[in-house]
């Protein structure tokens, strides 16, 4: 009897320690909730504990295992305080994860809209260049007019050559008989020697160093835009501009279909060669070698075209002028496309900002 007093003594004066004014016992988190929930407690000395001191233990516990410490803030005691704790952090967590996806999204634009460090890459100033000496000995006594109001500019001006020669290759073409292609030959440097007379032009054998190269091969189809048809041609026109040692050039590629002979093919070449040399359009006369399309007798370069040329090489450009802040390596070839007609050229839309067009 005595000992059983004696620990019943000692039990109520653990009890009584966790009530106000008492330091609570130092137990384990898992421990000491185990002692609030089950009623046969690990250690033998504790008893299930009266509502106000397990509402102080568990004010400790929490203290404890949240902040490292004691604190004093009452966990919820009925399902009202619960509700209410449960929408406070839900709000607090969606107000938080709003804040961080308009953090995000403010740090997106904003980098889009810094311009770059270095700066942007700019198109030379369009300058006219002097008239090369052939052009400027030209003199249309017929008066004939010319065509200029159908030469359409393109987004770095007109596109004229400022270094002479012109070099031009022509590649021999390897899948036909040796004297079919060398006719063939024939017939494209015909058409350089007429242009010649007119613009300083030269043949070589190094395409690296050519500016207008002319192949014997199909062109690519070509759709009319109101028809889903696509329709075959005859030749085909193509430029690009690049960069060499940060001045802007151009450079010409022809192709010629393989079902091109004889005078068609001279015509063709012709055609082909005038875009090439500047005049990027057509003529509505059939009397001029820039005719929208073949006809029966191909007529030579008439004073019209000629009179077209000389004004296209009177007009400003940015071709052949020094690029202002350019920013790829020399040599660097850009480039984007655009049909015109029988024309393809490869437009800068990248590095200078230039819109595709569509004539």
């Amino acid at each position: 009897m005595v000992k059983k007093t004696k620990r019943t003594r000692e039990t109520r004066k653990t009890n009584d320690s966790l009530l106000p004014n008492h330091q609570p016992p130092t137990l384990p988190l898992r421990e000491a909730t185990t002692c609030l929930r089950v009623r046969q407690s690990p250690y033998p000395y504790l008893k299930p504990l009266p509502a106000e001191a397990a509402s102080r233990l568990r004010v400790y516990v929490t203290g404890t295992a949240f902040l490292g410490g004691w604190t004093h803030h009452q966990l919820p005691t009925n399902n009202h305080q619960l509700t209410s704790l449960v929408w406070r952090r839900l709000l607090a967590f969606i107000g938080l994860a709003v804040i961080t996806g308009l953090l995000v999204i403010l740090t997106n634009v904003q980098s889009f809209a810094i311009p770059p460090s270095s700066p942007p890459t700019s198109l030379p100033l369009p300058q006219p260049h002097p008239l090369p000496s052939t052009l400027m000995r030209w003199q249309d006594t017929t008066n004939s007019g010319d065509y200029f109001s159908q030469v359409a500019p393109t987004p770095v001006g007109y596109l004229v050559w400022s270094q002479f020669p012109v070099k031009v290759y022509i590649e021999t073409p390897p899948t036909i008989d040796p004297k079919q292609a060398q006719a063939w030959v024939n017939h494209v440097l015909q058409a350089v020697h007429e242009w010649n007379a007119y613009l300083p032009l030269q043949v070589v054998e190094n395409q690296k160093v050519a500016d207008i190269t002319v192949i014997r091969k199909n062109p690519p189809l070509q759709k009319l835009p109101n028809s889903n048809i696509p329709r075959a041609r005859s030749a085909q026109t193509t430029y690009e501009f690049y960069n060499n040692k940060n001045i802007l050039y151009h450079r010409f590629t022809i192709l010629l279909s393989p079902n091109q002979t004889g005078q068609y093919l001279l015509a063709a070449v012709r055609h082909e060669l005038g875009h090439a040399l500047g005049i990027w359009g057509h003529s509505q006369s059939q009397s001029d070698s820039l005719y929208f399309s073949q006809v029966r007798n191909p007529p030579p370069i008439s004073a019209r075209d000629v009179n077209t040329l000389k004004r296209v090489y009177e007009q400003p450009t940015s071709l052949g002028w020094t690029l202002r802040s350019f920013r790829t390596s020399p040599k660097s070839k850009i480039a984007s496309s655009k049909k015109t007609g029988c024309c393809r050229s490869m437009l800068p839309l990248e590095e200078f900002g230039l819109e595709q067009l569509y004539v």
